[in-house]
């Protein structure tokens, strides 16, 4: 067993996509991240039968994935000023 790079991707309706970037145009769609996952392993094991069918060579692993930590600039907080007036309960 081979471990691949994953990437998944939150689209703008929340559902989340799921591509194997080693593996030329494996990618799934779900509603979560695993079920974004369970599909393009459904996608995975096609794309494996389909292989093995025409004789072409699996891909070895070349992606890999990690993480990075950003320092990012903070935003500025724009601040309404409430005036009240003095003498009354608001």
């Amino acid at each position: 067993m081979s471990k691949y790079a994953v990437i998944y991707e939150q689209a703008a309706d929340g559902g989340w996509s799921a591509m194997i970037p080693d593996l030329e145009n494996v990618w799934s769609l779900g509603r979560s991240i695993p079920q974004a996952r369970a599909n393009v392993l459904d996608a995975v094991a096609d794309w494996i039968a389909y292989c093995q069918e025409t004789d072409r060579p699996f891909p070895k692993r070349v992606y890999k994935v990690g993480e990075v930590d950003i320092a990012l600039p903070r935003r500025k907080v724009a601040r309404a000023a409430v005036k009240g007036r003095k003498g009354r309960a608001t």
